[in-house]
């Protein structure tokens, strides 16, 4: 049980090290190239960048892998694909409802931090 703790709470600072990360990404990337450049297109950009640091931070501070590179980052990627999929279904359904975009961000990154969690360790870093 101890570990669990200490994983979740692992999972907790990475995961607020890698949304912070990801927002502050986020906002520069919409202070520079919003309107010519899309939200949605915005958060796509967002997205590719954050997800390569959250592999290296998960896989070696959170989960503390002994698996290669090679034998996790695909699933990896099919996670992150999946949890991109979920937050800008989440954003778009926020910001149609009158949400700004950063505060639609903010709540559609929490939710899909939930799921990660859960496919990360059952799926991506099983023990």
């Amino acid at each position: 049980r101890k570990i669990a703790s200490s994983r979740q709470f692992a999972f907790i600072v990475a995961g607020c090290w890698n949304s912070l990360f990801a927002l502050a990404l986020f906002t520069c990337f919409d202070a520079l190239l919003y309107p010519d450049v899309s939200h949605s297109l915005i958060l796509f950009f967002t997205y590719g960048v954050s997800v390569v640091q959250a592999f290296y931070v998960q896989k070696r501070y959170v989960w503390r892998s002994q698996g290669t590179i090679r034998s996790e980052i695909h699933k990896f990627l099919l996670t992150s694909l999946f949890a991109y999929a979920e937050n800008a279904f989440i954003f778009n359904v926020l910001e149609g409802k009158g949400l700004g975009p950063v505060v639609s961000e903010i709540i559609a990154t929490g939710i899909a931090a939930i799921t990660t969690y859960f496919l990360l360790g059952r799926f991506v870093f099983p023990r």
